[in-house]
C-alpha cells in the first residue's frame, strides 16, 4: 500500500535548502508535480503526525514555487520539450517559454510571412516536418526551410526528371526522401533518395 510520504522523506527537511533544490532538480517533471500534490494528511495520520505532513507538503510547494529552475523543468516537460544549453538564466528562459505558450494560446503572432511554393502551379502532396514545408506538383519537389528567430529560411526546387510523384515523405533530420511513384494502371513503386554515402 502506497502511503505517500514515508518517515525517511522527513529527513529531506533537515538538509540545507540549496541541497534540497539540487535534489529536486534531478527529478523529472512528473515527480516534481507529484511533490506539489502529495497525499492528504488524513491518509497518513495513522503513522505520521498530520502537522509534520503539512510541514513537508508546504516545504515542497514553497521550494518549487520559489525556484524558477524547478518551474522551468516542470513547464518544459509538461509541454513535451527538452532543455538545451544557452547563455540565458533559468528565469529568462522560463519567461520566454511562458510567452511562447501564451502566444500560441491566444494566436498572438509576432510576425507573419508568406512561404513561396517554388512557382509550382498545383499541389498533389505536401509535408510539414522538422522545420521544413515541402510540396510537389507530381513532377517537381519544392522544399522550404522555414524561417525562425535565428534563420531567414531558404527554398530549393528539384526537377524530378522521369518521376511521376503520387505522394512522398521527407525527413530532413535523417536526410532521406521516400517517393511513391505512379506507374501503369494501379501499380505503384517506392523510391528512397538520400545524400548520404552509406546505404539505406
Amino acid at each position: 500500500m502506497n502511503l505517500g510520504i514515508k518517515p525517511s522523506a522527513l529527513k529531506f527537511l533537515s538538509l540545507p535548502e540549496e541541497l534540497q533544490v539540487e535534489i529536486l532538480m534531478c527529478m523529472d517533471y512528473r515527480s516534481l508535480l507529484q511533490c506539489t500534490s502529495v497525499s492528504k494528511p488524513t491518509i497518513l495520520q495513522p503513522i505520521i503526525d498530520s502537522h509534520v505532513i503539512l510541514q513537508v507538503c508546504k516545504s515542497f510547494n514553497r521550494i518549487i514555487k520559489e525556484y524558477t529552475q524547478i518551474q522551468y523543468i516542470i513547464e518544459l516537460g509538461a509541454n513535451g520539450m527538452e532543455a538545451t544549453s544557452c547563455s540565458l538564466s533559468h528565469a529568462e528562459v522560463l519567461q520566454k517559454l511562458r510567452d511562447r505558450l501564451k502566444a500560441w494560446d491566444q494566436l498572438d503572432w509576432k510576425r507573419s510571412r508568406v512561404i513561396p511554393s517554388g512557382d509550382l502551379d498545383e499541389c498533389c502532396a505536401y509535408e510539414l516536418l522538422a522545420g521544413t514545408f515541402s510540396i510537389s506538383n507530381g513532377s517537381d519537389l519544392c522544399v522550404n526551410w522555414l524561417p525562425s528567430a535565428t534563420h531567414d529560411g531558404r527554398v530549393l526546387r528539384y526537377e524530378m526528371v522521369g518521376l511521376s510523384i503520387r505522394d512522398f515523405a521527407i525527413d530532413p533530420t535523417e536526410d532521406v526522401i521516400a517517393f511513391l511513384e505512379n506507374e501503369s494502371g494501379y501499380a505503384v513503386s517506392m523510391l528512397l533518395v538520400t545524400h548520404r554515402s552509406t546505404a539505406l
